[in-house]
């Protein structure tokens, strides 16, 4: 409603203002466009703090224009279409639009702009014209403010992949890491094929026969030493050559013991647990009876 009374005020005040300038003539040299004579003759400033428009015009006269308050609120009005027109209802007031007729058709005009850019001239079938002469450009307006951020656009397309870069220097080397563990003994080897049998030497001659010696005495009977060989775990390797206990009929249990380039037999001590050293990792305890355990 404040910008419909300024914009009513404002062109009352420019026709009093720019009363001896014709709007339009006959004579095209001779007319003046609205806002050539408003911008050349008067001046508008507004003042925020006192809520004013003053217009000053170069003839001496100006006018202070208040800001207007604010009217009562209007009602929602509804419109239909009834027979012959349109029935407007706002609260409780009711008004009928009739129909109008159809005006007669207007002639068409065409615009050709002047030979030497000064404005242009508008000529209708009817025969009227009227030449409307070009205005200057107005003051900038102040800049708006910046409106919101938009959303975020897809990503682009990844780029080429630019140079490899120089190598750098070598770093220090790392502290030795621990050695591994053995790993297992990989199997045998198939055996060669057997070399062929060498030339059969020439028999020699025999000697002549000895005499025969005396008989002699009968010795005592011997005893077997070893009663049983045990393989601890059972086979465990691939080539067959677990180390094995040798149990004697004493009841002692031998086993084979290295130490450097001296291979040893020592019997093992009772009552104590064993590994065994051809990698298999085999344990196995020996009790106060001789009994193997594993």
């Amino acid at each position: 409603m404040q910008k419909l009374i300024l914009t009513v005020l404002a062109l009352t005040m420019f026709y009093s203002c720019g009363k001896n300038a014709h709007l339009g003539k006959d004579n095209k040299d001779e007319a003046t466009s609205i806002t050539e004579n408003l911008v050349a003759n008067c001046t508008v400033v507004r003042d925020e703090d006192l809520k004013q428009v003053e217009i000053s015009c170069p003839d001496g006269s100006s006018e202070i224009i208040y800001d207007g308050s604010d009217g009562e609120d209007g009602v929602s009005c509804d419109v239909k279409e009834i027979a012959g027109g349109s029935m407007v209802t706002c609260g409780e007031t009711q008004a009928f639009i009739k129909n109008g007729e159809d005006g007669e058709d207007g002639s068409a005009c065409s615009v050709a702009q002047d030979v030497n850019g000064s404005g242009s001239l508008i000529t209708c079938e009817d025969g009227t014209s009227a030449f409307v002469k070009n205005g200057e450009d107005g003051a900038d307006g102040q800049n708006g403010q910046d409106g919101a951020d938009g959303e975020d656009g897809e990503d682009g397309a990844d780029g080429q992949n630019g140079q490899d870069g120089a190598d750098g220097e070598d770093g220090e080397d790392g502290a030795d890491g621990q050695n591994g563990q053995d790993g297992e003994d990989g199997q045998d080897g198939a055996d060669g094929q057997d070399g062929e049998d060498g030339q059969d030497g020439a028999d020699g001659q025999d000697g002549e026969d000895g005499q025969d010696g005396e008989d002699g005495a009968d010795g005592q009977n011997g005893t077997s030493l070893v009663e049983k060989i045990v393989d601890p775990c059972g086979q465990q390797t691939t080539h067959g050559l677990d180390e094995v206990l040798l149990v004697l009929e004493s009841g002692d249990v031998v086993a084979h013991f290295a130490s450097g380039d001296n291979q040893y037999l020592t019997i093992l001590e009772k009552n104590k647990d064993y590994i065994t050293t051809d990698g298999t990792g085999c344990r196995f305890h020996i009790n106060d009876n001789g009994e193997i355990i594993d």
